[in-house]
């Protein structure tokens, strides 16, 4: 053997071993068809029945019946969302018309709460202005009764 057939012997030998799986495909095949030949006949035998039944079910008068079934349905569901949208709507409405008398009632209530604070706080700084004043009073007032008295006693030493 040449260097190059040596070389190219182990493709002739896939070569003939593809040729040999091809051919077993090939055979598979052929039984395959005539399988498929023999079905495709029993097939349009059975199509030809299954038209049959079909024709004497009467499939477009079926189909008519369930559209409209489908229709009267989708009539139904609709007026029930209507419905339902108006009384979720109303319920909204009133309980945004409860909201707001709540908020009224409440700032009415805060309002009183802020003049009343108010009030308090004037009381409070009434009685703390008092209370500053006799405080600063008892402070000064020995110095005060003694400035008093020395001027008491001042003037009668000059009228005197």
């Amino acid at each position: 053997m040449t260097p190059a057939s040596a070389r190219d012997e182990p493709l002739l030998n896939q070569l003939v071993a593809g040729q040999a799986k091809a051919q077993q495909q090939f055979e598979e095949l052929f039984r395959r068809l005539d399988r498929a030949e023999t079905t495709a006949g029993e097939a349009r035998d059975t199509a030809k029945e299954l038209v049959t039944i079909l024709r004497e079910q009467d499939t477009g008068a079926r189909l008519t019946e369930i559209r409209t079934e489908q229709r009267e349905g989708l009539s139904a569901l609709r007026t029930d969302v209507v419905a339902a949208n108006t009384r979720l709507r109303l319920d909204v409405e009133a309980e945004a018309t409860a909201r707001e008398a709540a908020d009224t009632e409440l700032d009415k209530e805060i309002t009183t709460l802020a003049t009343r604070v108010a009030s308090l706080e004037a009381e409070r700084n009434k009685v703390v202005g008092v209370a500053g004043f006799f405080s600063w009073l008892a402070r000064v007032a020995p110095w005060l009764i003694a400035l008093v008295a020395a001027g008491i006693a001042g003037n009668e030493l000059k009228g005197g």
